[in-house]
């Protein structure tokens, strides 16, 4: 009798916690509240930020599983080849469309891909975004010792790194962008594209053109100087392990 009792509490407490998750799961920010975060970020996670919610969009396990390698020259494309995942690197992606083989790549703007090229700075291979020894940061890390502590400090929303992906999907469509390059640079299956669109998203030139007038859709924080921006990163995670 007592445990009858009890259920109504723990299913309340069960619906509590669904509905908590989901909100973290669909959390949002707009153009005032991403560039407060960013504000409010150190690197790798300044960089790793802005890379997430101004390009692409990119998922986090692919930001994070990028390879200095996988950078073109100038810096404004990237092939995404592999995404990291608790600890280990997969060459393949969440979707069929995912994949640099099948035509994925993500164009970044000018102002971005100058920020990247500060970023990376003399280093010629491994993961854009690793620890001190060259090892995979793992999401649940930037979760507890940068996001959420700055969505907490400016008593935003709770939620994880796909904040910045919905961010991105906003602009994209804020901006007009072609809906099968915007299918090219998301990853996402394809239905229906036009004989004229297959041509032009193997148009590089026009897909940067539709890069640089997109933007990023938030302005980037004023930095210290940027050649300190791995010793920064050194540090940060010699401080959190």
């Amino acid at each position: 009798m007592q445990a009858r009792l009890r259920r109504p509490g723990a299913v309340i407490l069960a619906v509590a916690l669904a509905l908590a998750a989901l909100l973290i799961l669909f959390a949002t920010v707009d153009r005032e509240e991403m560039e407060a975060i960013l504000r409010e970020s150190q690197e790798p996670y300044l960089t790793l930020y802005s890379l997430l919610a101004g390009c692409g969009p990119m998922r986090p396990g692919e930001a994070l599983g990028l390879d200095i390698r996988a950078i073109y020259p100038d810096f404004r494309t990237l092939d995404i080849v592999q995404k990291a995942k608790r600890g280990e690197l997969q060459d393949y992606m969440k979707t069929k469309n995912a994949d640099s083989k099948h035509g994925r790549v993500v164009d970044l703007s000018v102002a971005l891909a100058t920020l990247l090229r500060e970023f990376v700075g003399a280093r010629r291979s491994g993961l854009v975004f690793c620890k001190h020894d060259g090892s995979q940061l793992m999401q649940r890390d930037i979760l507890k010792y940068s996001l959420h502590p700055i969505l907490k400090k400016l008593a935003l929303e709770q939620g994880g790194l796909n904040i910045f992906r919905r961010f991105r999907i906003t602009t994209m469509e804020t901006a007009e962008v072609p809906q099968a390059l915007q299918h090219t640079w998301s990853g996402h299956a394809r239905t229906h594209v036009s004989e004229v669109y297959k041509k032009l998203l193997k148009q590089r030139e026009w897909r940067l053109g539709w890069a640089e007038r997109a933007g990023m859709g938030f302005s980037l924080p004023e930095r210290k100087n940027p050649r300190n921006a791995q010793l920064a990163q050194l540090i940060e995670f010699r401080n959190v392990g």
